[in-house]
């Protein structure tokens, strides 16, 4: 079972930009994947990210 799920998002890697769903366990992505392939996936926690960017593994270093 994953940790969380974050579903429905525009997923922004280095390749470009796509509708995706991540998958998260523990401390690291476990999967960046299609819209709706993990939907048959058990997690513990699941985001909404529609309408969202979602950019896996970013850091922001600017946080104070």
């Amino acid at each position: 079972m994953l940790d969380l799920i974050v579903r429905g998002g525009l997923v922004v890697t280095p390749e470009g930009a796509a509708p995706g769903d991540i998958a998260v366990m523990g401390d690291k992505i476990a999967a960046v994947a299609a819209p709706e392939a993990l939907k048959d996936v058990p997690s513990a926690r699941t985001l909404d990210a529609s309408g969202k960017i979602v950019l896996p593994g970013g850091v922001d270093p600017h946080i104070h």
